[in-house]
Order: C-alpha cells, then sequence, then structure tokens
C-alpha cells in the first residue's frame, strides 16, 4: 500500500492491522471490517466477480482448505467444460520413524501392527488414496487435474528455477503411465508459474514453464478411527490451490484477498489472513465473524514481549543513530540535556551556567576523497581550492561488485579525456528559445541541461548517451553535433527529437498548447535499452541471500511518501517493500536494490515535498575507484511552464527561462555559495527534476 496511491480505505486497512497485532481493535475497525465481508447487497464486495474467480481462499483449518480444494477442481472442470483426470500415489508399507526422534504432541494414537510385506491391499489402498491430503502430511494420494488448473508447489525443487515451496501456477500439461492396481500415475507435470521472481527459460518449454517430477517420502496415515499407517508415498509435490491455510499464506503479498476467518483461533491468525492484501478494495472476508479474538487484548506474556522489544528498538536508535561526530554528540545534549557534565570530567574542562557548553549546531557531512601518500604535497597546494567545496552534500552507493574502503593510501584512477574548456565564467550556455505555438517549455529545459552535459567532453558524452539509450538519447547527441558544427540551430535539433517522441507516443508528446510532462520526458530519453538495476532478498538476522535478478529501476527516480529527507540519503535507501520471512531464521527479509554500475546520468523527480537538502554530489564506489555525479541540472515548473537553472562543469549557476531569456542564460553565481533552500525554489516556481551527472 506505501508504494501506490493509498486510498482512505487503504489507511482504514493499515490502521486496523497494526491494532489487530496487538488484539486492540476498535469499533471503528470492526465496523470497517465488517463491511468488506461478501454479500448481495449493493455496497458489499462479489466474491462471484471475475476479478476473485479461482483465487485462492485463505483459511485457518485444513480439514477446511481441502474441502474446498475438493470442490474447487470440481467446479473448474465444469466451468471450463473438461473432465477431471484421477492421478494416484504409489504407496507401499514403509517404517515408523526412529522413537528418539519422536516427539509426544497432544494424545497417543493407536499404532498399527507389524506387516508380513511392504505391499499394500487393494481394499486399504482405496481408503488411504481417498484420506485428505492434510491427513498424509499433505502429500496427496490422488490428484484431480485437468488443463488450468490452478496448484502450489509443495517443495523446494530447483529455487534457481523458482520451483520453491508455495510457489503458484496452473497446470498446462502433463506425462504419466499406468501404476499398481492399474490406476494412472503421474511422472511428470508442467506447471506455468504465476509471477515468479523472474523469468524462468527452460529449453524445450514455454517462458515460465517449468516441469516437476514425481518425489518419494516416508508419511504418517491418519484415519478417521485414529489409527495411524506408515507408508512410503511416490506423487508429485503439489497440492489443488482453490484454498490455502493461514500458515502458507506467511510471506505472500496479494492483490485480491479472499479470506474466511470464521474458525481463526487468535489474533495472530486474523493478522496473518488480512495482512496479506495489497489493498482494501482487493480484500473480501468470505463470511461473518467474532470479533472476540481481535479485541480483548493481547495475552500477558505477548504484551510483555512487545514491550521489551520497544524499548529494544529504543536502545538500538540510542545506540546506532548519529555516525558521525557532531550529530551524535548533539543527540547525546538533547537527551541529557546541554548542562550535562559526566561524572569523571576533570575540574578545569566543567562546565557551568556561568560557563556553559552550547547545543552543538546542526552540521551536515561534509565531502571526502581518497588521497594518494605518494601525491600528498600536490593536494596540499591544492587546499585553498578544496576547502571551497566543504558545503556540498555527498552520499555513497555501492554498485555491483564494490568493495569496502579501509585503507584512505588507494589510489583513484583518472580518466585522461580532451575536453572542451569554458575560457570564461562570462560565457553563457547555450539555451532554447521557446515555441509558443507548440509549447516547447519541458524541452527547453531538459535538453538544455543535456546539452551542456553533453558539451563539456563531446566524445566521452556521446559514447555515454548511446550507452544509455541508443534511439532517442543517441539522435539527441547527434543533433547537437550538427548545432555545434553549425549544421542546424538548436530549436531544429529539439523539433527532430520532438517529432520522433510525438510519432512514438501522441497523447504523451503532442503538439499545441497542452503541455508535455518533463518527468515522461526525461524518462523516455533515458530509458535504458537493458536492465540497469538488480535487486537480491536478504535475510536482516543472518547471512541468508536469494539470487540477484534484474530490477525495474531506471535512470528516473521517483520520490514517494516515506522517502529521505536528502536525494544522497534518498539514493542509499533504495529498496522493495517484502513481507517475506527468511526460510532459515523466520527474521524479516529486506529487498536492497543497486545499479549494475554506475549510471552516467540519474534524475530525481521532486514531487512530494518531502526532500529538504539536494545533495550537490553523489559518489558511489565500484572495483575499489570512487565514482563521482555532480549536480548538473535543476528543473523547476509554476504557472504551466517550466525553467531551470544549469550547472556548469566550472560550477557556475545560470538561469534559462526559454520565454525571457532565450538562446541565452543568466548568470546566477557560484554553485557552492547556494544553499538547499536556495534550490528548491526559483523566482516563484518549484523544483520537480534533479539532474546529475558523472564528472
Amino acid at each position: 500500500m506505501r508504494q501506490k496511491s493509498q486510498t482512505a480505505e487503504d489507511a482504514k486497512l493499515r490502521t486496523s492491522l497494526e491494532n489487530m497485532r496487538y488484539a486492540a481493535c476498535t469499533p471503528e475497525d470492526i465496523k470497517f471490517l465488517k463491511s468488506r465481508i461478501a454479500g448481495r447487497r449493493l455496497e458489499q464486495p462479489k466474491l462471484a466477480t471475475k476479478e476473485f474467480r479461482n483465487v485462492s481462499i485463505i483459511t485457518a483449518l485444513n480439514a477446511q482448505k481441502d474441502r474446498i480444494n475438493e470442490l474447487g477442481s470440481a467446479q473448474f472442470a465444469a466451468e471450463t467444460g473438461q473432465t477431471l483426470t484421477h492421478f494416484y500415489s504409489i504407496d507401499r508399507f514403509g517404517n515408523p520413524p526412529d522413537a528418539a526422534e519422536k516427539r509426544s504432541r497432544g494424545r497417543k494414537s493407536k499404532a498399527s501392527g507389524k506387516h508380513v510385506s511392504n505391499e499394500i491391499s487393494p481394499a486399504l489402498q482405496k481408503i488411504i488414496w481417498n484420506l485428505p491430503p492434510s491427513a498424509t502430511n499433505h502429500f496427496p494420494g490422488k490428484l484431480s487435474l485437468c488443463i488450468g488448473m490452478p496448484v502450489i508447489i509443495r517443495n523446494n525443487d530447483a529455487t534457481e528455477l523458482c520451483i520453491t515451496k508455495g510457489q503458484e501456477g496452473h497446470v498446462v500439461g502433463w506425462q504419466a503411465g499406468i501404476g499398481i492396481h492399474r490406476k494412472d500415475v503421474l511422472n511428470t507435470l508442467f506447471i506455468k508459474l504465476d509471477k515468479p521472481a523472474k523469468i524462468v527459460k527452460i529449453d524445450g518449454l514455454p517462458e515460465n514453464v517449468v516441469p516437476i517430477t514425481r518425489g518419494s517420502k516416508n508419511i504418517e496415515c491418519t484415519f478417521s478411527s485414529d489409527l495411524k499407517e506408515h507408508i512410503h508415498r511416490s506423487q508429485v509435490w503439489v497440492l489443488l490451490n482453490f484454498s490455502m491455510t493461514d500458515y502458507t499464506s506467511q510471506g505472500k503479498t496479494r492483490p485480491k484477498n479472499p479470506v474466511d476467518l470464521s474458525n481463526c483461533r487468535s489474533h495472530q491468525s486474523y493478522y496473518t489472513c488480512l495482512s496479506r492484501s495489497a489493498t482494501a478494495s482487493g480484500t473480501v472476508i468470505v463470511q461473518s465473524f467474532s470479533p472476540h479474538l481481535i479485541t480483548c487484548g493481547a495475552s500477558g506474556y505477548l504484551r510483555q514481549e512487545f514491550r521489551e522489544l520497544e524499548l529494544l528498538d529504543e536502545i538500538n536508535k540510542l545506540r546506532y543513530e548519529g555516525n558521525f561526530r557532531n550529530p551524535l554528540i548533539r543527540s547525546y545534549q538533547q537527551w541529557k540535556g546541554a548542562d550535562y557534565v559526566p561524572p569523571l570530567t576533570h575540574p578545569a574542562l566543567q562546565w557551568s551556567v556561568t560557563d556553559p557548553l552550547p547545543l552543538l549546531p546542526v552540521v551536515t557531512d561534509a565531502p571526502w576523497q581518497i588521497i594518494d601518500k605518494k601525491k600528498k604535497k600536490e593536494v596540499d597546494t591544492k587546499t585553498a581550492v578544496e576547502s571551497n567545496t566543504t558545503s556540498i552534500q555527498s552520499g555513497f552507493v555501492a554498485a555491483k561488485g564494490s568493495m569496502p574502503v579501509n585503507d584512505l593510501s588507494i589510489s583513484v584512477k583518472k580518466t585522461k579525456t580532451a575536453q572542451i574548456i569554458i575560457t570564461s565564467n562570462d560565457s553563457s550556455p547555450s539555451g532554447l528559445i521557446w515555441d509558443g505555438d507548440n509549447y516547447s517549455c519541458a524541452y527547453d529545459a531538459l535538453f538544455t541541461v543535456l546539452y551542456e552535459i553533453w558539451v563539456t567532453d563531446t566524445k566521452v558524452w556521446t559514447k555515454r548517451f548511446q550507452e544509455i539509450n541508443q534511439h532517442h538519447l543517441k539522435s539527441l547527441s547527434i543533433c547537437f553535433k550538427k548545432y555545434m558544427n553549425g549544421q542546424a540551430s538548436f530549436e531544429t535539433a529539439r523539433d527532430n527529437i520532438r517529432h520522433e517522441l510525438y510519432s512514438q507516443s501522441p497523447a504523451q508528446f503532442p503538439y499545441g498548447i497542452r503541455g508535455t510532462s518533463v518527468a515522461a520526458l526525461t524518462s523516455a530519453i533515458l530509458a535504458p535499452h537493458d536492465a540497469v538495476a538488480i535487486s537480491s532478498p536478504k535475510c536482516t538476522n543472518c547471512e541468508y541471500s536469494e539470487p540477484s535478478v534484474d530490477d525495474r529501476l531506471e535512470f528516473v527516480l521517483y520520490e514517494k511518501e516515506d522517502m529521505p529527507k536528502s536525494t544522497c540519503k534518498w539514493l542509499g535507501s533504495l529498496e522493495h517493500e517484502t513481507h517475506e520471512k527468511c526460510p532459515h531464521c523466520f527474521a524479516a527479509m529486506v529487498q536492497p536494490i543497486n545499479f549494475k554500475s554506475t549510471p552516467s546520468v540519474l534524475v530525481f523527480e521532486i514531487n512530494l515535498r518531502n526532500i529538504k537538502v539536494i545533495s550537490k554530489t553523489l559518489k558511489f564506489e565500484q572495483e575499489g575507484e570512487t565514482v563521482v555525479l555532480d549536480v548538473r541540472g535543476l528543473i523547476y515548473h509554476g504557472d504551466f511552464h517550466f525553467t531551470s537553472r544549469i550547472i556548469g562543469n566550472d560550477g557556475m549557476v545560470w538561469y534559462h527561462d526559454g520565454m525571457t531569456t532565450g538562446s541565452s542564460c543568466e548568470n546566477e553565481g557560484d554553485f557552492d555559495k547556494f544553499s538547499s533552500k536556495n534550490l528548491l525554489k526559483c523566482k516563484g516556481k518549484k523544483l520537480i527534476l534533479v539532474v546529475y551527472a558523472r564528472v
């Protein structure tokens, strides 16, 4: 819900879940939850609608789940005009588990006697086959299947192919033979995976179609008479998926989430069922429920555990927040008071009301660089120049394959490039003249910034533009070169790219006075031809991690409601929300996002006013080297018009408005002297895009 536009109903569901965690739901929460009960009234959600058809219902009891699956398979076959094909397991009597490994659970059951042979009689075999999966350790004796039938995988056969326990899919085919008692037996079941973590391609099979072969295990069968038999069963590791238990549903996020709460035995069960929902509108409660379990309050031991966790959270916060000297001391002063003096402080150093130690001011982190010991003298001669950069905000994001820098003596390799040197600070960057007939301010603002980036080193940036986007950005660099060589005007270059975009999407990039979104324009211009980022779920407690997969992240980052206050911290906190639990220690999982390599251009869209600090420098660590990205452009919007600030390679700030400044720009001074507050607004317009480019 946090990653999408949250509705008022979503907020109510979220509040209900927060209270439900502690069995402390309010009357307003109960009223909202009851509004999601399916029914025939106009305002009630309908379980029979198309989007909920054949969606697995979450229940609390295995017996209820098995019955829903049985009825669902018959209904599915009837609706699709198919006949169910029954596939049976291959069973024989097995050996009971080692007595030393047995764990006593509840009352003791009747044990069967020893068998002369491991062959099972036809009469007993029929009874065993008809037992529900919950009576056979969820390893079914009979699978009733047809094409398109929803199923769920029950074993981790091949995690690299997304054949994992809990993965959902539907049947697309099978290979079968004849087993004992002349019954059909599955050899291989072909399943098309539903929304796998990555695209799976196996030679000879369609995309995301995987084979599930027959497996074997020893299971314990529990009969209705409470008699137990231990058998060795061979069957395909799947179950029907018209229903699942709350336990199985853990870690899933479901856009459509029908649940049956009538048999939930605790408020944790309620919470597990309902917290699978991605939205309130996608949540349907199958039938009425008793609110007692979620309003009675948590038990004493559970409440004590939550209270201790709150204290541990606060302790960790105090211990780890403030990694640097100034903010750490300041936070300590705010906690203890500015007049607090440690008891072992020497009398000569003690402060008091008459000789106070003031509360340390807020100081943001200064940039740092790796210094080569051999060039220390050269660095010292540049101290006066470098001291002017101490106000720059900086951040670090690890690219793929990066290693932590522990030795400051490592030198940074510098790429030798032939650059076009601007000989005077008074030489204005080239600007685009606004087209009043076909509003062009979005193109003027962005292309003026991109041209200033490109012209600093035409050879290097032509190559970088082509690596980013082989279509629009490559064409743009060609048009830039024609303009630089005097073969075309700057406006002609703009109009050529605009025509390409219009041909591709007339509604998004129109002519006339309708206007164009500069964020959409930037996204189209910088759209990469391949995946540029990866994400990998990993445990927050142990060292477990899952294989990296390509991520949909591109070179334009969009601000969300819970973003940090600065662009560098925003970049360092890129991750997907995940509700998965670690399969090893059951701790929470996180799914951070990293770029495969340092981006040449990176754009931040500022739209929710959360960002208060514009970091003037971003630093990436890649393969032992530091790669720097500087702010090169700021785009503003107001009164249905876009303007821009261009930061030159020499650190000078230039203001451009195609309507007023035309083909030139106005000098606004040294970028180092601009505070974040000055950058967030420009001549009454608000900042919406920050463009970073590689140095």
